[in-house]
């Protein structure tokens, strides 16, 4: 079983829903197993995924952009990474 992750984190209800905005380190989205991707694919119908599969014109354009920004010291790119899960997770609001 892997070692826990303790983070602090804000807890927000939408209705049912628990989001939590907190911050992760890189070596934490490293570890083996901590997350799978559901792609999906917009020519299959049947696919129910959520992460869209890679357009590569598009992450070339993205490149470019930081490229150019790290050049002019001007590129801005949030790093905000969406993670859902169907477990329990343990929140102590303390």
């Amino acid at each position: 079983m892997a070692k826990p992750i303790t983070r602090p984190a804000a807890l927000v209800k939408q209705g049912n829903l628990k989001l939590y905005a907190t911050s992760l380190r890189v070596a934490d989205l490293l570890t083996n197993n901590f997350y799978t991707i559901e792609r999906l694919d917009p020519e299959n119908s049947s696919d129910k995924g959520y992460q869209r599969l890679l357009n590569k014109g598009r992450a070339k354009k993205l490149a470019d952009y930081l490229v150019d920004g790290q050049e002019n010291q001007d590129a801005f790119l949030p790093t905000s990474v969406f993670l859902a899960t169907d477990k329990d997770i343990s929140f102590n609001a303390s």
